[in-house]
């Protein structure tokens, strides 16, 4: 399956007070890709965890007597804890990036729509600008007065 075509960056001019000099790029498409990473990422710890403190309890229940034996269910129960929480982070951000993605998306259609008037259709689809015949009947016109060409 081909990878679909790249969406254009999302840009701002460089001279930004801060130190950013060179502007910035977000591509939307990097970011929902960088979130479903860490959502993967994240959906395969509780599994790794459980494995983490399964072997942490194997090796106490070796060790029955020793005060190791005590330590190690604890850092196994550390291990779960400190794991459980990483999943639940991971999870987050990438929930995150990918709104944030969409976000970024959204913003673009919503000012490409602000330069594109009702009467010429939206310009994501192909479907022909609607026009208005001016007084006299004979030439169509845009919302600015502009004269359409006639089909």
């Amino acid at each position: 399956m081909a990878a679909p075509p790249a969406e254009p960056p999302v840009s701002t001019p460089g001279g930004c007070q801060g130190g950013l000099q060179g502007g910035f790029q977000v591509r939307p498409e990097e970011l929902t890709d960088a979130g479903q990473c860490a959502q993967a990422i994240a959906a395969r710890i509780p599994s790794q965890s459980e494995q983490t403190a399964a072997a942490a309890e194997h090796a106490a229940a070796a060790l029955s007597g020793w005060r190791t034996a005590a330590a190690l269910r604890a850092c196994g129960d550390s291990w779960r804890a400190l794991l459980a929480t990483l999943a639940g982070e991971l999870a987050s951000q990438g929930q995150r990036l990918a709104t944030t993605a969409q976000q970024y998306r959204d913003g673009e259609v919503c000012a490409t729509d602000a330069f594109v008037p009702a009467s010429l259709g939206s310009w994501r689809s192909p479907a022909a600008p609607a026009q208005s015949a001016d007084a006299a009947g004979s030439q169509a016109t845009d919302l600015f007065g502009t004269t359409l060409a006639s089909r």
